[in-house]
């Protein structure tokens, strides 16, 4: 079976499980190409649930669609690093710590209409 929209899911914390279930019902169009978190424990026993190749760190992972679920000083940073791809990323909230991080995320956003997400999980 092809799956159409490959994702790859930064950071594993609480929130991930969400992401991994729904995913996972939406297995026929979309699926995890990797997960990446620092613990890699954190990744691979995702990975055993959910599917996806298991990473200690998304820096140069491609996917078609990014979600950035990580501490939240962590969210500008990585938004920054991915939104170069072009492809489209939901970010879970808040969007960054401070108004001038918000700003410059948005600046560097290449198709304003598709690629930022915020999640109000």
């Amino acid at each position: 079976m092809k799956h159409s929209l490959q994702l790859g899911l930064i950071g594993c914390g609480w929130v991930s499980q969400f992401y991994g279930q729904t995913v996972s019902k939406m297995a026929e169009r979309c699926r995890w190409a990797w997960v990446a978190d620092a613990n890699e424990e954190k990744a691979q026993a995702f990975c055993r649930q959910f599917g996806g190749q298991p990473l200690r760190s998304h820096v140069g992972a491609k996917a078609d669609a990014y979600i950035i679920a990580t501490p939240h000083h962590l969210h500008a940073p990585i938004y920054l690093e991915v939104a170069a791809t072009g492809a489209p990323v939901l970010i879970e909230k808040p969007l960054a710590l401070t108004v001038a991080q918000c700003d410059e995320m948005i600046a560097a956003d290449h198709e304003p209409s598709l690629a930022q997400r915020f999640a109000e999980a």
